[in-house]
């Protein structure tokens, strides 16, 4: 909705509503150059082994009414890196390279491993929470604060501590 996933979260007893962090999301992959052999639920769940867990198979590639690619829905994790190209190896020994097409990947932040929100405003980037001194002594609690308004900030580092 909006350009932006909709995760959905079954209901239990004192739920608390917070925002998770998504290490997982389903994505839907459009898989290139796949042989015809591996259309099936089985077999389009062992070519998309190498990105992530095959989720769902969209209907017109079930009913092969689309030859030019399968479409997959894909759980993919984001401490792994997407894959665009990987070789599949078949029965007969050839290797036939599958390439992968993602639709509409969600932010993701290379500090925390989470989808939602990308490394230039990731919150844990912002804290330091042990700085050295010139004389070897730990400052605590130093803040790089950035100003939101783009202005120019008037405090830049601030060192808590003795």
């Amino acid at each position: 909705m909006a350009n932006r996933p909709l995760v959905l979260k079954s209901w239990q007893p004192n739920m608390q509503f917070l925002k998770d962090d998504l290490v997982r999301v389903s994505i839907w992959v459009k898989l290139y150059n796949v042989p015809l052999e591996y259309w099936t639920v089985k077999g389009l769940s062992c070519v998309t082994s190498a990105i992530g867990v095959a989720l769902h198979t969209d209907f017109t590639t079930l009913l092969h009414k689309r030859l030019s690619y399968a479409r997959v829905s894909v759980e993919i994790d984001a401490s792994k890196t997407l894959v665009k190209e990987y070789d599949l190896y078949c029965p007969n020994g050839l290797f036939i390279t599958i390439s992968a097409d993602y639709e509409r990947i969600p932010s993701r932040c290379n500090n925390c491993n989470v989808f939602g929100h990308t490394t230039v405003i990731c919150a844990t980037s912002k804290v330091d929470d042990l700085t050295m001194g010139v004389e070897g002594k730990r400052k605590v609690g130093a803040v790089n604060s950035k100003p939101a308004d783009n202005k120019q900030n008037q405090f830049q580092w601030q060192v808590v501590g003795k």
